[in-house]
């Protein structure tokens, strides 16, 4: 997932006081590197942006950016880093979800499943199509800088131990995801990042 910024972002000095979009734990992170995280409703986006209210916005990828109109007032599309794609869950009240037949559970599971990869898999199509269309609207796509790169790194680590003092449930669920994590990077690395590095 990326972010539009009204102007190009070369080093940690050009974040500092910059007012942007962005929820949650990216925007605890952002907040650290010195931006002022602001949160907004999806139809009010476009139109802080374009007055300025807002100097940047982080959405969802391209194929839904370009439905927002953010190439716009925005020509510069910087990669994400705080969220690698989305995904979508079903909630259940658990005591009533436990009552249901193994018949039943099963379904409800593969539907689940079969909707966060259809979705997944939708996404990189429409956003590969409409990435393209973003380079002829002459948006500029860029990376942020390593140095900014280190200290979001640095700035995450810092929100995450934060956030697994006040919660437990956050601690748990942060600690499966980095072991699951160091599992597969060394896997990935030689797998599908190598395969597209050499195609």
């Amino acid at each position: 997932m990326g972010g539009w910024f009204r102007k190009p972002i070369d080093s940690l000095e050009d974040l500092k006081g910059l007012k942007m979009r962005i929820p949650g734990l990216g925007g605890e992170v952002m907040a650290k590197l010195g931006v002022n995280p602001v949160l907004l409703p999806a139809g009010e986006i476009y139109t802080a942006l374009e007055r300025g209210t807002i100097d940047a916005t982080e959405w969802v990828g391209p194929a839904l950016d370009i439905r927002m109109g953010f190439y716009k007032v925005a020509k510069y599309y910087y990669t994400g880093w705080h969220e690698p794609g989305s995904i979508l869950e079903l909630t259940f009240n658990k005591s009533r979800f436990d009552k249901l037949s193994e018949e039943h559970k099963a379904i409800i599971q593969y539907a689940s499943e079969a909707m966060t990869s259809e979705m997944y898999h939708e996404f990189i199509h429409e956003n590969a199509i409409a990435l393209k269309k973003l380079k002829s609207l002459n948006v500029q796509i860029k990376d942020f800088p390593p140095q900014i790169i280190k200290a979001a790194k640095k700035a995450f680590l810092e929100v995450a131990k934060e956030q697994s003092t006040s919660s437990a449930d956050f601690e748990k669920v942060f600690d499966s995801m980095e072991r699951y994590y160091s599992l597969v990077k060394p896997w990935t690395e030689i797998s599908e990042s190598r395969f597209y590095s050499i195609r």
